[in-house]
């Protein structure tokens, strides 16, 4: 869903033709499964219904502080690459990615 979210958000920012001109590792990666078909994800979401709700809740929370810390920390401006804070759940992952 999220990798959905993120490519229609590109498409509808820069058109249909335009978010495919990023080639970069870590956009095709993030938006890799959107091109999945949608019986599949129906069939998870339908079955995972509340954890799905709960997952997204959270997540949009943290969305919402995130954006709101950048836009505190530069005055209201938007930064070109804002930092990122690291946190447990990235740490775990980049470990796990250095184990293979």
């Amino acid at each position: 869903m999220i990798s959905t979210a993120l490519a229609a958000t590109l498409v509808d920012e820069f058109g249909p033709t335009r978010p495919c001109s990023y080639r970069g590792r870590a956009l095709r990666e993030m938006t890799r499964i959107s091109g999945s078909p949608y019986s599949m994800w129906r069939d998870i979401a339908i079955t995972n219904k509340k954890n799905l709700a709960d997952a997204l809740h959270k997540l949009e929370q943290r969305l919402a502080t995130s954006a709101k810390s950048g836009l505190e920390a530069t005055g209201g401006r938007i930064r070109a690459r804002p930092r990122v804070e690291k946190n447990s759940a990235t740490e775990t992952c980049r470990q796990e990615r250095n184990k293979k």
